[in-house]
């Protein structure tokens, strides 16, 4: 029976694998949560014997684990946890039974058994099978009243097949119940166990088919008749304690079975041999007690030093106990206890924290010998020396008998790399004690072991008569032939002359113990990679067989003909020529077309493979070698092979013994040669069948090879579309939950995929809507069409993620797929169409009002002059031309900006740029907008400045206007309008010198709290071009030009500002956050005393159309593009526009142009 152990102590994983393994159970380990899961989901268990703490995963949670997947395997708690609440704990989570550390190995087997007895189906203390019974607790096994004598591997499989007396198991499942999954050997293990089993079984009386073969799938226990069955009641002793007891080995497959008395010693013994290889481990742990304990005294403990010395001391406690040190126990106990409450541990407390751990140093390295210890004391004075640290139990046991210790001491030393126990004798009657304290697999004789050769001799004739399947190599000096004749006689196994190699004994030894049915063959392996070839001349010559290697297969045929071997192993892929062609040209040979061929490769399609049978191979290896699988199979096409030689060789001589017969009967030579043609028809037939099966099969693979690769294009093609796809696809089932959610969608309601699948289609809609949207897609379903056309759209409404609602148009369509009627809708977010919509519709209406006013009074004062009405008054006509005049010019205006923007922004129009005085087009600016200053009653103030920029003079001056324009309109009559410029930017003076010293009241942020349309401003530009030239011609000479305006100079003190002005010429307001440059600029300043613009407003008010109030239009006469034509131009001479304002003061609006330095 398996169990799995997981736990991270190593010391306490070995003392439990040779607990347990002495009581016949395979045992697997893992050492951590995750790891143990991963074994437990992968293989079957009897038993999980399982830790509390451990890593990755802790016990506790991996016990609710298993349970909540529906294991029911009994699961074991053991840790050193004692309290009633952790005891509690570990129950409540699925644990069967609790066992504290330390353990006593009698109490925990004792529970394991009482536990799996409880997960049986019928709780039997003896299996019984006829006469035969079999006593798990004593592992007694008796027929009759005759003991049956097994190994350990025997008696595993005899209390499988009578645990589960009705089932049939193939030797795989065999393997899998009773090896490891780290040491599962091959099939032809099994076969040979079970003959062994049989064998012993006859021995004793029992019949020679008790277990049965069922031929093509395993084995089992042979069906009771009733007959049988009575009499197997009627011969049944009456007191089976008084039957003899069998014997089995602690975990040696050739050990005899001992009594439970025997099996407890041996677990001790076993335990005592885990204590010695560990005591080095345990000394390092107390290390790291002493260490986290000085490191506290220091004050210099961390938590990693900390949590190290907790993890040592909880392990400590858990298995010292069990190796004898109770006492250390209890101490480990005590120091993990004050560990895990560190925090309140006082200073006077440490000494005494010291002193524990002192203490237990003590007890572990006293004087007084724990049980253990002294088992291991008693075992070592047999003289059973392990010379390197104790190999697995499982292990075989190799005997040398020799005299000189120093011979034999390389042999010991070398053994556990060649996976042998070792035992040593240095003379015959400490062989024979050691032989029935513990009797070898493999015995290594020295014929000078005695003083008289005779007794050595007689010594081989015994254990040929008692263990004939024990081998027994003969090592010596005496190299004559008469020794080596009388070695052959007494059943000597191997005669090996001294010296030699231990590797070269070694290998004699095992090939001894693995040569179940010696072979005698020769194999040749053909691969370009020497290190695959060394590993299979490794695995294949133990079992005897004579191995050629060749690395080159240029060299093939030459190496074929010398090596004429039994058996061919190619690789399929090597340089020049491959495996296939290798194996082609052998297969056309006449004397080589019979050679067995393997074939290695590490390809295992359909393709591939059918290459390698249609090429002649035999059989295939897939890569990475599986050692027990490679074995197999070379040793199964080998046995194949010498029976087919057996079989040709048989038919050879009926056919000489029928020809010396001279038979002359020719109806049987008839009567033969047409059984041959119908043998050799039917072969055909049937090769012919196979051939088109597999081409069918060929051809069928190929096919739906490409389908499904047709299939994933497709899938990837239609999921690619729907990623690309900006409109909203979605797909819901009948019951209105959303199965498919592309990136378009994601994209418009902003949820992911993952968190709308599985929702129902409401989450995408208004509360208010999703009783109708479902009634409406319910009538879709009930209805006859199938799908609607896409342009049968319906605008919904839709819901964000957020809660926004918005406009959408959708359309539906349905698919029945299965029985289940899917809806797919696909849906686009007509918002940003809404709002164009919302801006042409204004557009039109300010256009048309713009359009029509100017129209009508052009046709109103035409029409006036040309009725003839007004001849007699010529003022009248002269004031009616004005008004016509005016309407058109202000109509030229209008289009003029529609088109300007346009052309502007579609990068029609090319700014030509060059070296402009900023003096002059400030008062080119001013003097144009003069006429509708002193129209409107508002005052100019202008501030030049001597400075050059690099820019579109004309486009400037527009700029100039337009902003002037709007200033004017929206200033009270009497109101002041101040244009002024500075430099800033690059270090220059003029970014903070003494110009700005009194307009920082315009910094504290309040003018930006509200502010005015300013986009009307057409009337600014007459659609005049000029092109500006350098000036060349002093300020005052500009000045004198524009003697109409009212000028302030930058360093003019005594202009006094006007009143209620939010800034006056002599302060000038400079902007709360001026563009940061490391370049210098110019900064234009157009500033009002108008109503001012709201804050919400400063933004929207550059853009085409936007205008405070829609009124302004009518009273203002302004379309709303004169700010976005300045916007336009400023950005394309890289400068920058903004505006601040203040309701019921005024608005001031910046912009800013490199200078002319910045160029040159």
């Amino acid at each position: 029976m398996k169990i799995l152990i997981i736990e991270d102590d190593k010391l306490t994983t070995e003392a439990l694998v040779a607990t347990l393994s002495n009581q016949n159970y395979a045992v697997e380990v893992a050492t951590d949560g995750e790891a143990g899961w991963n074994l437990a989901e992968a293989f079957t268990y009897d038993l999980i014997l399982l830790d509390v703490s451990l890593p990755k995963l802790d016990g506790i949670s991996l016990c609710q684990q298993l349970r909540s997947h529906g294991y029911q395997m009994p699961i074991l708690l053991l840790t050193a946890r004692s309290s009633g609440h952790d005891k509690a704990i570990g129950l409540d989570a699925g644990a069967d039974d609790y066992v504290v550390k330390p353990f006593d190995p009698e109490e925990l087997t004792a529970r394991i058994r009482a536990l799996l007895r409880r997960n049986q189906t019928a709780v039997q203390a003896v299996l019984e099978w006829g006469e035969l019974r079999l006593n798990p607790e004593s592992c007694e096994v008796i027929y009759g009243t005759q003991p049956v004598p097994l190994t350990a591997k025997e008696y595993a499989l005899l209390e499988l097949f009578l645990r589960h007396s009705r089932r049939v198991f193939s030797c795989g499942a065999i393997l899998e119940n009773l090896w490891s999954f780290t040491e599962i050997p091959s099939d032809e293990a099994v076969r040979t166990h079970i003959k062994g089993l049989r064998q012993k079984l006859k021995a004793v009386g029992a019949p020679a088919d008790l277990i049965e073969t069922v031929y093509g799938i395993g084995y089992r226990l042979k069906p009771l008749t009733e007959a049988n069955a009575v009499n197997a009641a009627n011969s049944k002793p009456k007191q089976h304690s008084q039957q003899p007891t069998s014997h089995l080995t602690d975990s040696s497959d050739q050990q005899p079975l001992t009594s439970a008395e025997q099996i407890g010693q041996q677990t001790q013994a076993a335990i005592a041999i885990v204590w010695q290889k560990y005591q080095p481990r345990v000394n390092e742990q107390v290390d790291v007690l002493e260490q986290a304990v000085t490191a506290l005294q220091n004050q210099t403990l961390n938590p990693e030093l900390r949590q190290q010395a907790e993890h040592e001391a909880h392990s400590l406690a858990g298995s010292l106990g069990t190796f004898g040190y109770a006492q250390a126990s209890q101490l480990a106990r005590m120091i993990e206890q004050q560990l895990r409450e560190i925090e309140q541990l006082r200073a006077d407390q440490i000494p005494q924290l010291q002193q524990q751990i002192v203490a237990l140093r003590q007890e572990i390295a006293g004087t007084n010998q724990s049980a253990a210890a002294r088992e291991a004391a008693s075992i070592q004075s047999a003289a059973i020396q392990p010379i390197s640290p104790p190999v697995s139990l499982n292990q075989p046991l190799l005997l040398i008998i020799d005299s000189d210790r120093s011979a034999a001491e390389p042999i010991l030393a070398e053994a556990p790399n060649w996976g042998l126990r070792t035992a040593l004798a240095t003379n015959l009657t400490m062989a024979k004690r050691l032989m029935q304290q513990q009797p070898p697999q493999a015995i290594l004789l020295d014929l000078a072991a005695s003083k008289r050769i005779t007794d050595s001799l007689n010594l081989l004739s015994k254990l040929q008569q008692q263990w004939p399947s024990v081998p027994v190599l003969v090592w010596t000096a005496q190299a004559d032939l008469s020794h080596r004749l009388e070695v052959a006689r007494l059943g000597g196994r191997s005669f090996l002359q001294k010296p030699l190699l231990p590797a070269q004994v070694l290998k004699e030894v095992t090939r001894l113990l693995h040569q179940t049915d010696p072979v005698d063959a020769t194999i040749l392996v053909v691969d370009d990679d020497p290190q695959l070839l060394a590993a299979v001349r490794t695995l294949l010559q133990p079992w005897g067989l004579h191995i050629t290697t060749l690395g080159k297969p240029d060299q093939f045929w030459q190496t074929l003909e010398a090596a004429t071997p039994d058996l061919l192993v190619l690789d399929i892929k090597m340089p020049s020529i491959s495996g296939i062609e290798l194996c082609q040209v052998v297969r056309n040979d006449l004397r080589w077309s019979g050679l067995p061929i393997v074939v290695l490769t590490a390809y295992t399609d359909a393709d591939t493979i059918n290459q390698v049978f249609a090429a002649g191979a035999d059989d295939f290896i897939s890569k990475p070698i599986v050692g027990p699988e490679l074995v197999s199979r070379i040793l199964n096409r080998l046995e194949r092979s010498k029976l087919l030689k057996n079989l040709v060789t048989l038919h050879q001589q009926d056919v000489a013994e029928c020809q010396r017969a001279n038979l002359s009967d020719q109806r049987s030579v008839t009567a033969l040669r047409k059984v041959k043609d119908e043998l050799e028809m039917r072969v055909a037939e049937r090769t012919a069948e196979l051939v088109s099966v597999n081409e069918r099969l060929r051809s069928e693979l190929k096919e739906r090879q490409q389908i499904e690769a047709a299939l994933r294009i497709s899938q990837a093609r239609f999921a690619g579309i729907l990623d690309i796809a900006d409109d909203a696809v979605i797909s819901v089932d009948s019951q209105q939950t959303i199965t498919l959610f592309n990136q378009g969608a994601e994209k418009i309601f902003g949820y992911t995929a993952d968190e709308a699948i599985g929702q129902p289609l409401d989450l995408l809609l208004p509360v208010r809507f999703t009783d109708l949207h479902r009634r409406h897609v319910e009538e879709f379903g009930a209805s006859d069409g199938g799908a609607r056309r896409m342009g049968e759209r319906r605008e919904i409404l839709g819901r964000r993620k957020n809660g926004e609602e918005f406009p959408a148009e959708a359309s539906i369509s349905k698919l029945q797929l299965q029985g289940e009627t899917i809806f797919t809708v696909i849906l686009r977010d007509t918002s940003d169409r809404k709002v164009v919509e919302r801006m042409k519709d204004e557009f039109i209406s300010i256009v048309s009002h713009e359009l029509r006013t100017p129209l009508t009074s052009i046709h109103g004062s035409l029409g006036m002059l040309a009725s003839g009405l007004l001849d007699a008054e010529p003022e009248t006509g002269k004031r009616l031309l004005e008004i016509a005049v005016d309407s058109t010019e202000r109509l030229i205006r209008l289009i003029n900006d529609v088109l300007d923007v346009e052309r502007i922004e579609s990068g029609k129009i090319t700014m030509v740029k060059q070296i402009c005085n900023v003096a002059e087009l400030m008062t080119n600016a001013t003097n144009v907008m003069q006429a509708m200053a002193e129209k409107f009653g508002v005052t100019l103030s202008v501030t030049p400045l001597a400075a050059t920029v690099w820019a579109d003079g004309d486009r400037v001056i527009q700029t100039l206007t337009n902003l002037l324009s709007n200033a004017i309109k929206f200033s009270p009559r009497g109101g002041t309008v101040w244009l002024r410029a500075e430099g800033r930017g690059g270090g220059e003076d003029g970014e903070d010198g003494e110009d700005r010293e009194d307009g920082e009241d315009r910094e504290d942020g309040e003018d930006r709290e509200d502010g005015e349309d300013r986009e009307d401003g057409e009337d600014g530009e007459d659609g005049k071009t000029e092109f500006c030239q350098p000036c060349e011609y002093p300020m005052q000479t500009l000045l004198k030009s524009s003697q109409h305006l009212t000028q302030t100079p930058p360093s003019s003190p005594s202009s006094p500002p006007p009143p209620s002005s939010p800034s006056s010429p002599s302060s000038p307001s400079s902007p709360s956050s001026p563009p940061p440059s490391p370049t210098p600029y110019i900064l234009f300043t157009v500033q009002d005393q108008g109503r001012g613009i709201p804050a919400d407003k400063l933004e929207t008010i550059f853009e085409r159309f936007q205008q405070v109030d829609a009124s302004d239009s009518r009273n203002h006469d302004g379309t709303g593009l004169g700010l976005a034509i300045c916007r336009n131009i400023v950005q394309q001479h890289g400068g920058r526009i903004w505006v601040e304002s203040r309701l019921g003061e005024g608005s001031t609006f910046y912009f800013t142009l490199p200078t002319a330095d910045v160029q040159q």
